[in-house]
């Protein structure tokens, strides 16, 4: 497995496909907005296994004092295989000047001890609280 930084041109129409197979459909209704969504993100990292793309990751941010892991998408097929471990960690060694790493993600056992494991803590444990409005 390989990690690249994400490029448009080879990398776009790939993307997508990561999107279909996890049906996180609400993305796909729109797909140019999505495809400016990843133009207008801080970065993005791949993994291709061979010729396949087999995990994504996204961040916003400034680059500087925060930044906000959007999204991470492993194929069905590749899961379980420490590629998504592999994506974070590959972004938190690029931005490990920052001090403020963020995300959201589902309240599920094995998605929080993903997280976990990877050295993330619940915002409670923290002493802090978070908002989100989401439409």
């Amino acid at each position: 497995m390989i990690i690249l930084e994400y490029s448009e041109e080879r990398d776009f129409d790939r993307v997508e496909l990561l999107y279909r197979d996890a049906q996180w459909m609400i993305y796909l209704e729109d797909i140019e907005r999505l495809r400016r969504a990843y133009q207008n993100s801080l970065i993005a990292f791949v993994a291709y296994d061979r010729e396949k793309l087999v995990g994504v990751v996204r961040a916003v941010g400034d680059g500087e004092t925060i930044l906000y892991i959007q999204d991470i998408i492993v194929h069905s097929s590749s899961q379980r295989k420490n590629i998504g471990s592999k994506l974070i960690l590959q972004l938190l060694e690029k931005y490990s000047h920052i001090r403020q790493i963020i995300l959201l993600t589902e309240n599920e056992t094995k998605t929080i001890g993903f997280y976990d494991s990877l050295g993330f803590k619940d915002v409670d444990g923290l002493n802090c609280v978070a908002f989100a409005k989401i439409k």
